[in-house]
This record gives structure tokens, C-alpha cells and sequence, in this order.
């Protein structure tokens, strides 16, 4: 996270907090038994598949949740 300060010194928080992009998440069934399933931006960093249906995946997700 990055913070930074008003001109009357309050802190404000300074960047994105809790998303796909800056957070990281993963499938917790499969964690638990080893594995490692990204739900975030690391499947287009490390080539690991569509971004774009891992987005969907998670929106349907917390949607449910």
C-alpha cells in the first residue's frame, strides 16, 4: 500500500487496496490441498491463461460470497 500526506499533514492512503491487480488471490480449496491457483494478475504475469476469464471468475465469486 502507499500513503501520503495532506497540505494539514492526514494521512491518506495513496494507492488501490483489495483488487486483482494489486493484491494477490488465490483458489483456497486448492491451497489447502497444495496448490496454487491464481485468481489475480499473476496468471498474465507468469502466462498461466485469460486474464480476463480469471476477472470473471472472481467477480462471480464475490458476488456470492
Amino acid at each position: 500500500m502507499e500513503y501520503g500526506r495532506t497540505t494539514n499533514r492526514e494521512i491518506l492512503l495513496a494507492d488501490e487496496v483489495g483488487t486483482p491487480d494489486g493484491c494477490r488471490f488465490w483458489d483456497s480449496e486448492k491451497f489447502e490441498k497444495g496448490v496454487i491457483k491464481s485468481l489475480d494478475k499473476d496468471v498474465f504475469r507468469k502466462g498461466k491463461g485469460d486474464l480476463g476469464l480469471v476477472y470473471v471468475e472472481l467477480f462471480k465469486r464475490m458476488q456470492n460470497s
